[in-house]
């Protein structure tokens, strides 16, 4: 299948370097994504730079950097200060590989970007996952940093295709994070993709004259995020299956009280403002 290539405009890379270097030194070192949750007021939204936990925490505490596409056809850099507060899920018994922080961004800054946002409704829950049934042999496919070819001037991201493995109704065992909630994916993930959002394609069946017809409509949604693969024994070899955090993680993540709270104070302000 091919994919559009305003896929590959969901993503940014997120990567470090020391104080003394200069942005071309930069290591990126996970993929982000950006996902918008529409505000009370009208024509605007709340955007929040998604990835994994474990990248989040990797550059937490330090300065790093996100390098967004933009519409001149290079890239924009952006510093996060070290007092960058991430927000990670809030179970505390199945903790998910999650993690948000709302990312201001102004109306000037945005159209000046080649970005993509992903709009919370596509965001797949199990209710439409049922609904849809949606389950193993589904393809997939995610779009992320290659670590081995980043872009010198610009993010070349890579698309990976796969197929749903297994929807299990028990917690997969990881070394980081114990037991999780987790989609596997046949797909290999690689360092850099880590954070990578994964989407599922589900075909629009149609029927003319009482014949199903094949269709190149899809109905596409994010399936969640990668957190990594297993290794073939003691060996670095793939085994070729991803794990997914499911994106009703990130939707509770991002429907956490402090987010609702934060969000409820800046629509406050904005009314107040507005009616000055």
């Amino acid at each position: 299948m091919r994919i559009g290539e305003n896929v590959k405009k969901c993503v940014v890379f997120i990567g470090t370097k020391k104080p003394d270097e200069p942005l071309e030194k930069i290591k990126y070192c996970g993929t982000g994504f950006f996902v918008s949750v529409p505000s009370k007021i009208p024509n605007r939204s709340f955007p929040y730079l998604v990835t994994a936990k474990h990248v989040a925490r990797a550059v937490e505490g330090n300065d790093f950097y996100i390098r967004a596409n933009s519409k001149d056809g290079n890239s924009t850099i952006f510093k996060a200060g070290n007092a960058i507060k991430w927000c990670f899920h809030p179970d505390s018994t199945y903790p998910a590989d999650v993690a948000v922080f709302h990312f201001p961004l102004t109306t000037d800054i945005y159209k000046s970007l080649d970005c993509e946002m992903i709009e919370v409704g596509m965001l797949m829950t199990e209710k439409i996952r049922q609904e849809e049934a949606i389950g193993e042999g589904d393809e997939t496919f995610s779009v992320g940093l290659f670590s081995k070819h980043t872009g010198n001037e610009k993010n070349l991201p890579i698309i990976r295709m796969g197929n749903i493995a297994m929807i299990s109704d028990e917690p997969v065992q990881t070394t980081d994070f114990g037991n999780m909630e987790a989609y596997l994916v046949e797909m290999r993930s690689i360092g850099g993709l880590s954070g990578s959002p994964v989407f599922v394609l589900k075909p629009i069946p149609i029927t003319i004259d009482d014949w199903l017809v094949p269709t190149s409509r899809w109905r596409v949604y994010l399936l969640g995020l990668i957190h990594g693969h297993w290794k073939l024994g003691k060996s670095d070899a793939n085994a070729g299956i991803a794990m997914v955090v499911p994106a009703s993680k990130i939707l509770e993540t991002i429907s956490c009280q402090e987010l609702e709270n934060l969000r409820d104070s800046i629509e406050a302000n904005a009314i107040a403002k507005n009616n000055s």
